[in-house]
């Protein structure tokens, strides 16, 4: 099952659906990162570069949950640890890296539900350039 694999526990699955009404009224990663609060908006212009910053309307019980799902796809999945330790060696602070990885696994979520297929550890996805069926 999903909450075992990727970190996220039963009650995160449950409240994402239904808050996205089993996924039809928030149908994308994108739109379900941003109600949730994880998706950075840049904040600059022409020459000003501000920090990205968050909305401040996001649903914060979401958030949260999202954000112990993080602390524990960190500790529990090799793939997110190693992506925890990269972004901290980039000198990135602790909770923008939290916030990265409840993005990610917000996306990782979706995907699986749009795909229908099983999570797979250090699943690599095929180039699409390379597909000869592409035009």
């Amino acid at each position: 099952m999903i909450t075992d694999i990727i970190g996220i526990g039963k009650v995160t699955a449950c409240e994402l659906i239904i808050k996205t009404d089993n996924f039809t009224t928030i149908n994308t990663a994108r739109k379900a990162s941003s109600y949730a609060g994880v998706c950075p908006f840049p904040n600059s212009s022409g020459k000003m570069a501000g920090k990205s910053r968050v909305s401040h309307m996001a649903d914060k019980e979401l958030k949260s949950l999202l954000y112990m799902c993080a602390v524990s796809a960190v500790r529990l999945n090799p793939e997110y640890r190693l992506y925890a330790e990269r972004k901290k060696l980039e000198g990135k602070p602790y909770y923008l890296i939290m916030n990265n990885i409840s993005n990610k696994l917000l996306r990782t979520i979706y995907s699986i539900i749009k795909s229908g297929k099983r999570y797979q550890i250090g699943y690599i996805t095929e180039d699409p350039r390379l597909n000869e069926n592409v035009a």
